[in-house]
Formats: C-alpha cells, sequence, structure tokens
C-alpha cells in the first residue's frame, strides 16, 4: 500500500470520527453520541468492567473498547433487541444489560431480528445471505473482526443509511428516509 494513502486514510477515519466532514444529521449525531463521545461515560461501563476483571473472561486487547462502543450504539440506536452470534462474549452481554436491552442468540428460531434491531457478528460466524436479509429488514449490523467477504456484504448492502468503516469494525445502519451516506472511522 501507497504510504501516503495510508496516512491520508488515517487522517480521514480520524477526522470524521471526530465529526468534521459527516453532514448528515443523524450520522453527525451518532458520531457525536456513540462513536466519539467525549469525556462522559455510562453506567452500563461498571457491568462491563465487572465482567472484564472476572478470571474467566476471555480477554482481547479490544474488548472493552469494543462493548462500550456497542453499549453507546444501543443507546444511541434506540434499539430494543440485540442478537449476538453464538460465540460472543460475556462484554456484550453485559453492555447489552447496560443499555437495557434484551440479548438473544442471532441462530434462535423464535426470536428473529426485525427493523430496529441490532445484530454484532463477531468473526466468520455469519453468513453473506444472512446480513443480506438482515439490512433489507432495516436491521443495523455491526462486524469486528470479519472477513471481507462480509463487511463487503455491509457496504454494498445497503442503499439508503449510514455505512461506518473502519479497520478491525464496519457498521450499517438501514434508514429508508435517508440518502446513502459512507464514512471510515477510527472506532
Amino acid at each position: 500500500m501507497n504510504p501516503l494513502a495510508f496516512i491520508g486514510n488515517a487522517y480521514l477515519r480520524w477526522r470524521h470520527s471526530r465529526g468534521f466532514g459527516v453532514h448528515s444529521p443523524f450520522a453527525y449525531n451518532l458520531v457525536k453520541t456513540a462513536v466519539s463521545p467525549g469525556g462522559y461515560g455510562y453506567y452500563g461501563y461498571d457491568l462491563i468492567d465487572d465482567v472484564l476483571l472476572s478470571p474467566d473472561a476471555g480477554q482481547s486487547r479490544h474488548l472493552k473498547k469494543d462493548a462500550q462502543l456497542l453499549l453507546r450504539l444501543l443507546v444511541a440506536l434506540g434499539s430494543k433487541r440485540l442478537f449476538l452470534t453464538h460465540a460472543s462474549r460475556r462484554a456484550f452481554h453485559a453492555a447489552a444489560e447496560g443499555a437495557g436491552v434484551e440479548c438473544h442468540p442471532l441462530s434462535s428460531r423464535k426470536e428473529t431480528p426485525r427493523h430496529g434491531d441490532f445484530v454484532l457478528i463477531e468473526g466468520n460466524s455469519c453468513d453473506v445471505q444472512s446480513i443480506s436479509e438482515l439490512l433489507g429488514n432495516g436491521v443495523a449490523v455491526m462486524t469486528i473482526d470479519s472477513p471481507d467477504r462480509l463487511t463487503d456484504c455491509i457496504e454494498n448492502g445497503i442503499s439508503r443509511g449510514v455505512i461506518f468503516t473502519g479497520t478491525r469494525i464496519v457498521l450499517g445502519v438501514p434508514r429508508k428516509e435517508m440518502a446513502l451516506v459512507r464514512h471510515s472511522m477510527r472506532f
């Protein structure tokens, strides 16, 4: 990769994650309340910290930041239900509890995601067809450390709404009432 392009993309991610250059009111509000909220925290952060301090918690160096981002996104989007893949970590369940959101497995046949719900996909735990159906039903989808085919599905599967892409995370929020907006973010 061209080093100047890498530096330029890093600058754009930093700039957009602070709200500069984001002209959609919905996207700007999402950036300022969820992606880069400033110096204040949520009460749910304590629940995430309690889970991460337990000795059996599967630790990764990004887990705390990812769980806090998930909590802020659930609150900012007003989601009532969160669907997690089968291998999801306890910190994400704690984030849902902190946001006051019901938590369900994505593979559940009893509950299926519908408009206004949120789906978190980690790694390669979902197929392209399922993601396309979710986006078509108006479900917000976030992938963490997923292969390119899944992130490409999100980037190409939304015709109206918001797409935020980062180095590890891709977030797609379908919204019929707005034009498509794409921004690179520093999550």
